[in-house]
């Protein structure tokens, strides 16, 4: 089920923090995730969306700075 628009980045995070814990358990573990055909498709998929999405966040970052900047400098 898709996340309602105003828990959408808390619920997403919570299940970033679970795939990174899996990650790092793999790593420090030196071990494969072993992960299914499905699972290793889903994880290519994260990693290229991610890739996008940095720059995507960088650019929506400075566009709110910068809006709150004009805001900041609007008069009374």
């Amino acid at each position: 089920m898709a996340n309602m628009s105003y828990c959408r980045f808390h619920n997403t995070v919570q299940d970033m923090h679970d795939c990174f814990n899996a990650m790092a358990e793999a790593v420090n573990l030196n071990e494969s995730m072993e992960l299914s055909d499905d699972e290793q498709r889903a994880f290519q998929e994260m990693y290229n969306l991610m890739s996008d999405m940095m720059g995507m966040m960088d650019e929506v970052t400075q566009m709110e700075e910068e809006l709150a900047e004009e805001a900041d400098n609007q008069p009374a």
